[in-house]
């Protein structure tokens, strides 16, 4: 697979699931950002937009971490717009 812009992004998310249980990330990410949970994110890999946010909840802070996790982002890359606004999103609640 060809490299992406947004492969470089990494953040630690390792201690994610210790400051937020699942519900309470998605309660605190932007609404637009949690539309549809159940509709697939990944579309090349049928993979639910609730899945991703799960293996970033779970430590998956990177485009190649959350091909890890849960295949997302692993087809033609149009889904990795998306990926970068739900990484960056959660960095800046980490963050707060």
């Amino acid at each position: 697979m060809r490299p992406h812009r947004f492969d470089s992004i990494e953040y630690d998310f390792s201690q994610l699931a210790n400051r937020f249980t699942y519900e309470e990330l998605i309660a605190h990410l932007p609404e637009i950002l949690t539309r549809d949970l159940d509709d697939n994110l990944c579309v090349c890999n049928s993979i639910a937009k609730k899945r991703v946010i799960r293996a970033m909840h779970e430590g998956a802070g990177s485009m190649a971490q959350i091909r890890e996790a849960c295949m997302a982002g692993d087809g033609t890359g149009c889904c990795k717009l998306q990926l970068k606004h739900l990484l960056d999103a959660i960095q800046k609640l980490k963050d707060a």
